[in-house]
């Protein structure tokens, strides 16, 4: 086991494997300025990452699944149906305005 953890640990720390996230770094933001490039050609707005040292910045979103936006567009149309209902709840409210009171 120890001498798995010794070869877990020579691999990831090599200095090959270290040139090559060096590599993958600098090819990502070479693939950012040419994508801003080409968004500034069709004036569009660049788009930023952040710094290349940010480690919350430099991670790309996640492209939803169909069902995620099918779910999200749900949702959206759910929220804006209470709010529409609260809404007009809050102008029915009003004991004056209410027309089962008006009846009585």
């Amino acid at each position: 086991m120890e001498k798995l953890r010794q070869l877990w640990a020579w691999m990831t720390t090599s200095r090959y494997v270290l040139h090559l996230e060096e590599e993958n770094r600098q090819l990502k933001e070479e693939n950012r300025g040419l994508l801003n490039a080409l968004l500034y050609q069709r004036n569009l707005p660049a788009i930023d990452r952040g710094r290349v040292g940010d480690k919350a910045g430099t991670q790309m979103p996640r492209k939803m699944s169909f069902h995620q936006m099918q779910f999200e567009i749900d949702r959206k149309a759910h929220q804006q149906q209470l709010r529409d209902e609260a809404a007009r709840g809050k102008k029915e409210a009003e004991p004056w305005a209410s027309p089962t009171t008006q009846d009585q």
